[in-house]
């Protein structure tokens, strides 16, 4: 028979390990989210970085790796308050390895659910630039004139005139190539 400083130890170990249980997981779900958004800013910094060279490098190993570890987190935590992180991480990482039709959806979920996320115009630009890869240039154009008339940003708003000037010199439509062009080079010197 047990006595009652036994039982009561017994109690104690219990919720003892229930709390070294419960500080682990929520370790190692932080420490999983800390290491997909280590290796996909560790990508961009090299992605940006080589463009003042003028000869992009994408490190596709560290986007995919951002890629596995910021899926864990939307897989295994739904109502973590890094959500619509791990869906941008996932967005663009997909984006940056050329799989246009995962990151449009990634993007797309990141919009629909999260709309005031702080990475949502960030967002848009990149599913219009999903639409080009995707060879849908219409909708592209579409999403970047509603960035255009919507976003009060100069990046994204550089960003999308820039693409949409390229769109129509593709195009060989090359006043409206001018007019979009236009709006890049007065940014420039503008700090709206």
């Amino acid at each position: 028979m047990l006595n009652p400083s036994s039982i009561n130890r017994h109690i104690a170990l219990f919720f003892a390990l229930c709390a070294i249980t419960l500080t682990a997981s929520g370790c190692v779900y932080f420490n999983t989210f800390y290491n997909a958004r280590k290796n996909f800013n560790s990508a961009e910094e090299k992605r940006r970085e080589s463009l003042k060279t003028g000869t992009p490098v994408i490190e596709a190993g560290k986007y995919k790796i951002a890629i596995e570890k910021a899926t864990v987190i939307l897989e295994k935590h739904a109502n973590s308050k890094f959500y619509d992180d791990a869906l941008y991480v996932v967005g663009v990482s997909y984006y940056w390895t050329k799989d246009y039709f995962r990151s449009q959806r990634k993007l797309r979920e990141l919009l629909a659910n999260h709309a005031e996320s702080e990475f949502a115009a960030e967002a848009k630009v990149y599913l219009a630039k999903c639409k080009l890869g995707l060879e849908e240039r219409a909708e592209a154009v579409t999403i970047f004139q509603n960035i255009l008339a919507e976003n009060k940003d100069r990046s994204w708003r550089t960003d999308a005139a820039f693409a949409i000037g390229d769109y129509y010199f593709e195009q060989k439509d090359y006043p409206n190539a001018e007019s979009y062009y236009q709006l890049v080079y007065d940014s420039l010197g503008d700090n709206n």
